[in-house]
Formats: C-alpha cells, sequence, structure tokens
C-alpha cells in the first residue's frame, strides 16, 4: 500500500502569511556586491507557541473542535487565540511534539535568494547547549575555498556550543542547491534550507529562452520522524526499528520494497512533509491530525510558475505530482536541461529537479501529492552495517574495511569513476551519491536486468566481474573496457549534476577534471549509510597545490597525552616515578630568595644590637642574651625553608 501526502495548490488571488514563505524572492539586492546574514542555531518546539522575540512565554497548540488554540493555562478552556493569528510563531511538523534544531528559530531554515557572482558572508552563532554544527552548501563546487565546504574534520571543526563562525564563499554557479548541517543527522531535525543562485545580468552567456515566471516557489520535500532522526538511525543501524509503537509492539513492520524489490526498509514512510508540514499516516492511510495544516502554493489562472523542488529526505525517495497538471522538467541538480514533459518526477535524497507549470486549469485547489515508492511488502531484516575507524593504511581491505579511505587526484588529470552498486543477498536499494567539489558528467548508467511483467531484478548487470562477495575488487568483464574505453559512453551531451543515483545491481560511469585544489568528501546522501561510514575523501593535488587557510583558521584533531613510560597521576595524586621540573625550580628559586631576606634581616639586626651595645655597656649582659635567642630564632626560620 503506497502512503502519500497531498498539498492543495489554490488558484486564489492573495497569498496567506506562513512561518515559512515558498516564494523564491531575492534577498541581496543585486546591486550589491557581498550579501551578509546573521543565523543563530537555537532549539525548537514543534506544536508550541513561539515568540518572535525568542524570549518569554511559550504555549503548547492543542486541537479544539477542528481548529488549532495555544492553550495558557492549565485545567481551563482559555485559550490565547486561533492559530490562525500565530502562524509565524508555529512549527507544526506532523503535529506531534518534538524537539528539533531551527536557524533563527526557523524550520525549513531562511532561504538564501542570491546573484551569481555576489560574495555570501554568514555568521553562524550556535547557541545550543551541547552538540556541535556545521553547514554544507551543497551543490556550489567552491573552488578556491574548500575550507567553507562545511564538512567537519575534513574541511573545518565542527562549530562548538557558544561560538561563531563565518563563512565566505562566492556564489556560483547559477541554480537550485541547498545548504544542510553536515554533522551527525542533524539536517533531518530542521538544519537544512534553500539556497537560490539567480542569474545575473552581467554574466549572461547566452540569450534567455523562457520568458519571465509569474512566480517561483521553494518546495523541500523530506520525511519527517516523530523522534529525532539519530534516534530512527540508530534504530535502524541496530535492527530493532522493525518493532513497532516505539519498540513495545507486539508485531514487527514488515519490510518495504520498491517496483524493481529494492528495499526501502521496515517503516517506509510515515510523515512525508513539505516545507516542514505534513500529516502523519498510518498503513491504512488513515492519518492522525487531519487539522493539522499543509503548505499551499498560491497561483493565478493562466500564469506559467517554476517549482524549485528539493529533496532534503534523510532516507526514501518521493513520486511528486500535481492533480490535473503536467510537469515540464527544466532543470536537475541546478543545471538546465532540454525541457522534457512528464507526469511525475521522482527524487531521492540531494537531488533537485525543477519544473514549471502552465495554470490552465479551472479555479480550485488541486492536490501536489508525494508518494513513496513501495510496491509490495516481505518479512525479510535488515543486516547489520560496520561501524566507523580511521587510516586504511595498514588493513587488509579484500572484506570490508572499517577506516577512513582517501584518493589522491593528481590536478589536471580527467578522472573516471565506476560507482557500483552489487548486494547478491537480495536487500539492496539504491544509493544517491553526492560529489563534493565537483559537478560531474554523467557518462553512463548500467541497470542490472529485470523481469518485464514484474519489474523485480532478476540478475546484476554482467559488465562488471566482482572478485569478492563485497564486489570491492571488481572490474570490468571485458578486459577491453578498461582504461576508459567502455562501449555506450554519453560523450556528446552528458548531464551535469552533484548527486547520482546508483541502481541496484547496476553501475553508474562518471567524469570530473581535477582542477579543485582540496579535500572533498564523497558519500551517499542517504543519511544513515553516511553516518555509518559510506564514505570517503578525495585528496585533489598535494597541501602545496591547496588554496592557504585564512588567518587563524581553527583546525582540530585528536589529542594524545604521551607521559613517556612514566607513571604519573594528576590533579590531587601524587607524583610517582616523576618530578615536575618546572613546580620544583619555582620552589627553588623562593628558597633562594628567601635565604637573602634573612641574611640581610640578621645583618640588619646584629649592627643593631652592636650599636646599642657600645651605646649603653650597662646592658652588655642583657643585649648578648637578646642577640643570641634571636639568632637562634633566625636559624629556625631557616632550617623550616630548606625543609
Amino acid at each position: 500500500m503506497k502512503i502519500f501526502t497531498a498539498i492543495p495548490l489554490c488558484f486564489v488571488f492573495k497569498l496567506i502569511t506562513s512561518s515559512f514563505h515558498n516564494v523564491v524572492e531575492p534577498n541581496c539586492d543585486r546591486t550589491k556586491t557581498v550579501c551578509e546574514y546573521n543565523w543563530t542555531v537555537n532549539y525548537i518546539q514543534t506544536m508550541v507557541y513561539n515568540p518572535p522575540s525568542g524570549t518569554g512565554t511559550r504555549y503548547p497548540i492543542v486541537p479544539v473542535n477542528g481548529t488549532l488554540h495555544a492553550r495558557t493555562d492549565c485545567g481551563s478552556n482559555n485559550f490565547y487565540r486561533t492559530v490562525d493569528d500565530l502562524q509565524d510563531s508555529i512549527i507544526t511538523g506532523d503535529g506531534e511534539t518534538r524537539m528539533a534544531f531551527a536557524i533563527n528559530s526557523q524550520i525549513p531554515g531562511p532561504s538564501l535568494v542570491v546573484y551569481e557572482g555576489q560574495q555570501i558572508v554568514i555568521h553562524v552563532k550556535n547557541d545550543l547547549w551541547m552538540e556541535g554544527i556545521s553547514f554544507h552548501w551543497h551543490g556550489l563546487p567552491q573552488k578556491g575555498t574548500p575550507y567553507m565546504d562545511g564538512v567537519p574534520r575534513v574541511s573545518q571543526c565542527p562549530i562548538n556550543p557558544g561560538e561563531t563562525f563565518t563563512y565566505r564563499f562566492t556564489a556560483r554557479p547559477r541554480g537550485t542547491f541547498w545548504y544542510h548541517s553536515h554533522l551527525g543527522t542533524q539536517r533531518s531535525d530542521g538544519l537544512a534550507g534553500a539556497f537560490i543562485i539567480l542569474e545575473h545580468s552581467s554574466l549572461k552567456t547566452k540569450k534567455r529562452s523562457r520568458q519571465p515566471y509569474a512566480s517561483e516557489f521553494v518546495f523541500l520535500l523530506s520525511d519527517w520522524f516523530p523522534f529525532g532522526s539519530a534516534t530512527a538511525d540508530k534504530w535502524a543501524a541496530w535492527d530493532i526499528n522493525r518493532f513497532s509503537d516505539n519498540l513495545k509492539g507486539e508485531k514487527c513492520f514488515e519490510v518495504k520494497r520498491t517496483y524493481d524489490y529494492a528495499e526501502i526498509g521496515q517503516r517506509g514512510i510515515q510523515t512525508p512533509v513539505i516545507n516542514a508540514k505534513g500529516r502523519r499516516y498510518e498503513k491504512d492511510g488513515s492519518t492522525y491530525y487531519p487539522y493539522i495544516p499543509l503548505e499551499v502554493f498560491v497561483v493565478k489562472q493562466g500564469g506559467r510558475y517554476r517549482f524549485r523542488i528539493i529533496s532534503i529526505a534523510a532516507m526514501n525517495a518521493y513520486r511528486v505530482s500535481i492533480d490535473n497538471h503536467e510537469l515540464r522538467v527544466v532543470a536537475v541538480d541546478g543545471t538546465e536541461v532540454e525541457e522534457e514533459q512528464a507526469e511525475s518526477v521522482i527524487l531521492h535524497s540531494a537531488e533537485r529537479i525543477d519544473v514549471e507549470i502552465q495554470a490552465n486549469a479551472p479555479v480550485g485547489n488541486y492536490w501536489i501529492r508525494m508518494e513513496d515508492m513501495a510496491a509490495k511488502d516481505t518479512n525479510e531484516v535488515d543486516s547489520d552495517s560496520p561501524d566507523s575507524s580511521t587510516s586504511c593504511d595498514f588493513q587488509d581491505c579484500t572484506s570490508v574495511c572499517t577506516c577512513t579511505h582517501i584518493l589522491n587526484l593528481k590536478l589536471g588529470n580527467v578522472i573516471q569513476f565506476v560507482l557500483i552498486n552489487y548486494e547478491p543477498t537480495g536487500f539492496g536499494r539504491a544509493h544517491p551519491v553526492h560529489m563534493h567539489g565537483h559537478r560531474f558528467h554523467v557518462m553512463k548508467i548500467g541497470f542490472p536486468e529485470y523481469d518485464t511483467k514484474t519489474g523485480n531484478l532478476t540478475r546484476m548487470n554482467p559488465d562488471i566481474k566482482c572478485n569478492t562477495l563485497e564486489c570491492n575488487r571488481a572490474e570490468w568483464a571485458d578486459e577491453l573496457w578498461s582504461y576508459g574505453n567502455v562501449p555506450g559512453m554519453n560523450v556528446d551531451n552528458p548531464p551535469i549534476k552533484d548527486t547520482i543515483i546508483v541502481p541496484w545491481g547496476g553501475y553508474v560511469v562518471i567524469r570530473i577534471v581535477a582542477d579543485n585544489p582540496g579535500y572533498w568528501y564523497f558519500h551517499c546522501h542517504i543519511e544513515l549509510h553516511n553516518v555509518d561510514g559510506m564514505a570517503l575523501v578525495l585528496q585533489e593535488g598535494n597541501r602545496t597545490q591547496m588554496p592557504t587557510l585564512p588567518n587563524n583558521f581553527r583546525t582540530c584533531g585528536d589529542f594524545v597525552l604521551n607521559d613517556n613510560g612514566n607513571d604519573v597521576l594528576f590533579g590531587d595524586g601524587l607524583l610517582t616515578d616523576s618530578t615536575d621540573s618546572t613546580d620544583t625550580d619555582d620552589k627553588s628559586n623562593r628558597a633562594d630568595q628567601n635565604r637573602t631576606y634573612i641574611i640581610a634581616l640578621t645583618v640588619f639586626l646584629c649592627i643593631s644590637m652592636v650599636t646599642n651595645i657600645i651605646l649603653s655597656s650597662s646592658c652588655l649582659q642583657k643585649g648578648i642574651g637578646r642577640l643570641i635567642h634571636l639568632l637562634s630564632n633566625l636559624l629556625q626560620i631557616q632550617r623550616r625553608i630548606d625543609l
């Protein structure tokens, strides 16, 4: 059974205000060379009234006779006011309360809409209590600024709580992109938003073939979890997400599969959302909260509109369609393409597809539908995934390795990658693979063999010969294909993308020119797979060929205390078999100074006593006694100092 959400497309004449503005409008004037923004990352609660100032009383949002109200007190019906008056201060999500992360108290994050060639300056303050953060600008090559790519522990240190980090880079090229945190699973908990780079008139390279649109819309689609995405990912990694009712139920979720029999997972989709608005659905298609507002796109009859659809999903692929409207695909992953008519489009995690529609239907509301790709259910369960580790240098990688894999690329070379997705155990799935630092040419996609009646995969693509069970020592089955001599390559007009779907049982051939020195992350964009280590690092050029880091750019890494074999206890413990030379030197210096003071004092007192003796011989006997007593006291003080 397919689970879908539907969003209304309304033919009306007034734009209704909401907490997230889905209309594409530049937020930096075309004449400016620098666009500057201030972001504060903070916690936020869904289904709670959040004061626009960020301070003040918050109120839970509750349904009353089918509409939402803010409750101001316990045990009474004294409601503050209806939600229609509070839209700018509420994030509904799927209708459940849960903690999330926000940028300037917004989910999705504020859209960046700028012009190509402008300098972007974003001051990010981490106002969280205990989580580090970072931001990656998905699809931007960051040529010349690899240290602004936003991958923690690859291009920068995480921004720790209380710290501020300034990103600065050039907005290039034009197209539909997005940004998201690249630390853990934070992008699925609110830290993501649209990044639209518009064509600048001074940078036009060819005559514009399309007339201006009546309006353009930001369309962020995602899956939404009733709890933090870190919990969802760990449940999947630990193979316990199949248990229902938050692990307490007697029944288990059944494995969902796509039309080619590739797996989706035990849970599939529960809450697909558009611009962080949706309704939680159950297996029978019912929803818990029919009163939760959905995203609305307002158009006028007869107008032509562009929807910039961006998948920020953690796990799932979606089919998107609009009732009674054909879609015309005009761009993919930020690059314009030859126009194609379509009834629907399918997006995997991190992909973007720009479509335009002609609003020629009768005035009314039309559903925008998001469907998962589920075709049938089975009772199989997932297998364990390897954990991450560090260096690959001293590991035997004939089987599965758990290490940080770095590929060295020589500057100026044309690099061809063959991405293989062979999973012979029957529990595979397509993988959306994203390359940082480049937009690559897709030269060829090799699909597996399918049953023409059922659509199920019947055989892995025979072009690849796997020499291990994991297929990590693969080669072409035909030796004549080696060294780039692969037939069927599109060398005339290969698509340009930054995220490519590698089909289960098949492969993809892509090419880049190694012209962007730096360290670039290359990984699966399914969130669980990325945090489990389905990634590597491309080192493009040597260190001397990479751009110089800005002054005072903070670096990070491991700290291991080396005590040189001495047995040392720190803090209030005792020092054994070791001495602190600095502490000893300080004590010795203080003792020498005290000895000098005692000697000077002794000399002074002796002179004084002698003078008194000379002036008063009658007191001679008494003076000698005092002098002896004083010298005895001074010797005792000296002895204590030496100890």
